[in-house]
């Protein structure tokens, strides 16, 4: 017997059951924002095993590339705010 009605959520062989409802993009944002914090913290532990600069240097740039989504949802965030008022965005 099947699920309860209106849930799509299905079992593919040997992986787990996605959600029906798509992760949102913000949150995509902040996991990647969060990823990048991290690989810069094992890029900073790795430059201090090495004691090259090296991997710390890849992790930063790494971090920012992965902190671009985050401001861009940010920003359109705001730009749809800003659309809705009566004002213009003015405050």
């Amino acid at each position: 017997m099947p699920g309860p009605p209106g849930v799509a959520a299905r079992r593919r062989k040997g992986r787990h059951v996605k959600p029906d409802r798509p992760v949102r993009p913000l949150r995509r944002a902040l996991r990647a924002y969060l990823a990048g914090l991290g690989l810069v913290a094992v890029g900073a532990a790795l430059s201090e095993w090495t004691g090259s600069l090296l991997p710390l240097a890849g992790a930063g740039s790494a971090a920012l590339m992965l902190t671009a989504a985050l401001v861009r949802e940010i920003a359109t965030a705001r730009r749809r705010g800003a659309a809705g008022r009566r004002d213009g965005g003015r405050r």
